[in-house]
C-alpha cells in the first residue's frame, strides 16, 4: 500500500523522528510497496512508500538549501502550476512554486492528490488535499508532534500511541458505512476534508478552504449545445490522463457510465485500452464483450469466486477503514497492476442526474430542508438496529441517536451553500458516493492510479452545477450526448433495462414526467438474469464459512465492547436463515473488526496479493 507519512516537531529531535517515520513507511507498505528514502529538514521528517514500475506517483523533494521538504501522493495537473513538467517532478515543481509565490501558490494546485510541505524558514507545515480529497490524509497531534499518514494503521509505529475509539464516529460508521466530515473511528485521528489546506505553526492549526463549487446558473445559451459542452468537458478531462501512461484498463459493465468512458478512451490518441468484466452475470458479460468488439478493445474476463473472499476481507478492511462492498473493485484493480498504468470506472450518469442518492423522492422536494429529511429517511433504514438502538450499541448511554443523525444531515446541507435544488442533488451525490466508495478504494493505489471519476476536477463539477436543468431532466441531457456522440454504442440494450439508449432518449420526456417512473419501467423490464451477483456471492461465502466468521464478528462485542452480544448473534442467526439485508451488516462488522486488527492490534498482512485467473 503506497502512501506518504511524516512527523513535524516543535523541537529538532530529528534522530528519533527519522527512525519513527522510517517504521511508518515500512508499516504502510505491507510487503507490496517499497519504502523510499526519507527527506528531512530541521524539525520535520517525511517519507513515502511506492511500487517500482507502476504509476503510483509518490514523490519526495527537498529544496537546495535543505530548509523545505515536500511529499506528494497522486497527480497534479501542470496547467494549475502554470508550467509543464514530467510526472516524476511534481514534488520538486510544487516546492519551486511555493518558494516563488508563497502559500498562495497552494490554493491554485489542481489534480487528484494529497501532499505535505514543510517550510523550515518559518517552521510551518502545510497539509493539503484536492477538491474531493481523492487521496486520504490523516493526522494526529501528540506531545507537541504532528504526525500524518495516508493510512491510519501507520500510527501504530509511533511509540506509546493508542487508538482511542470515538463513540459518535462509530455511530456514523454504523449508519452510513463511513465517517462524515473530518471524523474517523478514532477520536485522536482526523482526516483532511476536501479542498482544504491545513497550516500548523507553533502548535496552532489554521484551516483554509481554497475551493468551493460554482453557483452561477447559466440562463442563456452561448451558441453551443449543452450535450456538446458535456461531451467536450468529459473528453478533455479524460484526455489529460494520457500523460500518466499509454495503457488503460476500464471496468466495463456495458452500462451507461462505463460505455461512455470506454467510448471516450477509444478516441484519445496514443493509448491502448483493455475492457474488464466479471464472469458473474452472463448477460452483462455478453453486452460488455460486444461493446469492446465495437470499440476495438481487448477484452478480459475477471474470474471472481468465493475462494477469494478471505483475503478480500483483509484487503477491504485496509482500503476502506472497515467499509464494505469494495471487494470487486479491489480485485479489478489487482488484475490491472501488472500491465496497465491507469484503471477507470465511474458513475458519470449518477453524478450528472443526482439519482445516485434517491430516485423519485426528490421530485417532491422543494427546498434544502426537504432534501435533508429525504437523506435521513433513506439512510436511517440501514442503521443498526432498525428499531431499538440500545439492543445493539453497548455504549449508547441513552443518547438521542436519531437527533444526532439528523443534525449530521443538516450540517451537510448547510455546508453546500448553493441555492438551486438540482445543485444540492448533484453535490450530495458526489459527496455521498465519494465517501461510500471512491475515497476508500483510492487507497489501493498500489494497484492503480486514481481515476475512478475523471470529473474529480474543477471544470467538470462546475459544468454539472451550471446547467439550468431540473433534476430528472438532466438524465435526458446525458442520454442526448450518448445518442449524438456515440451512436455506435447507443444501439445496445443493457440486460438490466427495457430500452436501448436511443429509445430511452426519445421516450424520456414521457417517462420522466410521470410520478411513478419506477413502477412504469418495471412493467417493461425483462426477466431478471440467472442467479449470480456480487451480493449473492458474499452471502454464500458468509453462510458457508460461519464457523470462521462468528468469532471474528463476536470480537466486536466480547473483546472490544462495541456491540451487545445478543444483537450480533441475532444478525448471524438471521443470515443463516436467509433474512434479507443481514449479509451487508455482517460484512460491515467483519471488515470493521479486521480493520481494528491492523490498527489497534498492529497485526501485519503476510501476503497482500491474490492469485486469480483471467481469460483474454
Amino acid at each position: 500500500m503506497p502512501g506518504i507519512c511524516g512527523i513535524v516537531c516543535l523541537s529538532n529531535d530529528s534522530v528519533q523522528t527519522t527512525s519513527i517515520v522510517s517504521h511508518m513507511a515500512s508499516r504502510i507498505s505491507f510487503g507490496r510497496s517499497t519504502p523510499n528514502e526519507t527527506v528531512h529538514s530541521d524539525g520535520a521528517v517525511f517519507a513515502s512508500s511506492s511500487i517500482t514500475g507502476t504509476a503510483d506517483h509518490i514523490e519526495n523533494a527537498r529544496s537546495d538549501d535543505g530548509k523545505l521538504i515536500c511529499v506528494v501522493d497522486g497527480f497534479v495537473f501542470p496547467k494549475s502550476l502554470g508550467t509543464d513538467f514530467s510526472v516524476g517532478d511534481t514534488a520538486k515543481v510544487l516546492l519551486e512554486s511555493y518558494i516563488e509565490n508563497g502559500p498562495s501558490a497552494l490554493s491554485h494546485v489542481r489534480g487528484q492528490f494529497s501532499m505535505a510541505l514543510w517550510d523550515g524558514r518559518n517552521r510551518t507545515l502545510y497539509l493539503m488535499t484536492d477538491i474531493l480529497a481523492t487521496r486520504n490524509l490523516y493526522y494526529t497531534i501528540k506531545d507537541g508532534y504532528l504526525i500524518f499518514s495516508s493510512h491510519m494503521y501507520a500510527f501504530s509505529s509511533v511509540p506509546d500511541f493508542s487508538y482511542n475509539l470515538d463513540d459518535d464516529a462509530l455511530l456514523q460508521y454504523f449508519t452510513f458505512g463511513f465517517c462524515v466530515q473530518n471524523y474517523t473511528q478514532f477520536s485522536n485521528i482526523s482526516v483532511l476534508p476536501p479542498a482544504s489546506i491545513y497550516a500548523w505553526q507553533g502548535g496552532e492549526m489554521t484551516v483554509e478552504e481554497y475551493w468551493s463549487p460554482a453557483v452561477e446558473i447559466v440562463q442563456k445559451s452561448n451558441g453551443s449545445r449543452p450535450e456538446d459542452d458535456l461531451y467536450d468537458v468529459f473528453y478533455s478531462s479524460i484526455s489529460r490522463l494520457n500523460r500518466f501512461g499509454g495503457v488503460h484498463g476500464i471496468g466495463l459493465s456495458g452500462g451507461k457510465d462505463s460505455r461512455v468512458m470506454a467510448g471516450m478512451l477509444s478516441r484519445v490518441k496514443d493509448i491502448t485500452c483493455y475492457g474488464k468484466t466479471y464472469n458473474i452475470n452472463p448477460d452483462e458479460l455478453g453486452i460488455a464483450t460486444e461493446i469492446a468488439r465495437q470499440l476495438g478493445f481487448k477484452h478480459e474476463v475477471v474470474y471472481y469466486n468465493e475462494s477469494h473472499y478471505r483475503k478480500m476481507m483483509d484487503q477491504c478492511a485496509l482500503i476502506t477503514e472497515g467499509g464494505i462492498n469494495t471487494g470487486e473493485f479491489c480485485l479489478l484493480a489487482m488484475q490491472n497492476v501488472e500491465r496497465h498504468d491507469v484503471l477507470h470506472w465511474g458513475w458519470l450518469a449518477d453524478t450528472l442526474t443526482g439519482r445516485g442518492l434517491h430516485h423519485q423522492p426528490y421530485l417532491n422536494a422543494r427546498n434544502r430542508d426537504d432534501i435533508g429529511e429525504l437523506l435521513y429517511r433513506q439512510n436511517i433504514g440501514s442503521f443498526i438496529p432498525p428499531d431499538d438502538y440500545s439492543q445493539a450499541l453497548s455504549k449508547s448511554n441513552g443518547k438521542d441517536h436519531e437527533g444526532y443523525i439528523r443534525s449530521l444531515f443538516d450540517g451537510m446541507m448547510r455546508e453546500l451553500n448553493v441555492d438551486e435544488l438540482h445543485q444540492y442533488v448533484v453535490l450530495m451525490t458526489i459527496y455521498q458516493r465519494h465517501r461510500r466508495r471512491s475515497v476508500r478504494v483510492m487507497n489501493v493505489s498500489s494497484y492503480f492510479t486514481p481515476t475512478l471519476f475523471p470529473f474529480a476536477q474543477e471544470d467538470i463539477i462546475n459544468f454539472l452545477l451550471s446547467q439550468p436543468l431540473k433534476h430528472l431532466m438532466a438524465q435526458r441531457l446525458y442520454l442526448k450526448m450518448i445518442v449524438k456522440h456515440f451512436p455506435e454504442l447507443a444501439k445496445y440494450r443493457h440486460p438490466q433495462y427495457p430500452f436501448n439508449f436511443r429509445q430511452e432518449y426519445h421516450l424520456s420526456p414521457y417517462i420522466y414526467s410521470m410520478l411513478k417512473v419506477k413502477r412504469f419501467i418495471n412493467k417493461f423490464k425483462p426477466e431478471k438474469a440467472p442467479a449470480g451477483s456480487i451480493d449473492s456471492m458474499y452471502s454464500n461465502y458468509i453462510r458457508n464459512n460461519m464457523s470462521e466468521i462468528r468469532p471474528l464478528v463476536m470480537n466486536l462485542a466480547e473483546r472490544r465492547g462495541l456491540l451487545n452480544s445478543d444483537y450480533v448473534l441475532k444478525v448471524l442467526y438471521e443470515h443463516e436463515n436467509g433474512i434479507k439485508d443481514s449479509c451487508n451488516m455482517i460484512l460491515k462488522l467483519m471488515t470493521l473488526e479486521q480493520f481494528f486488527r491492523y490498527t489497534v492490534d498492529g497485526e501485519t498482512l503476510d501476503n497482500a496479493s491474490m492469485d486469480t485467473v483471467m481469460s483474454v
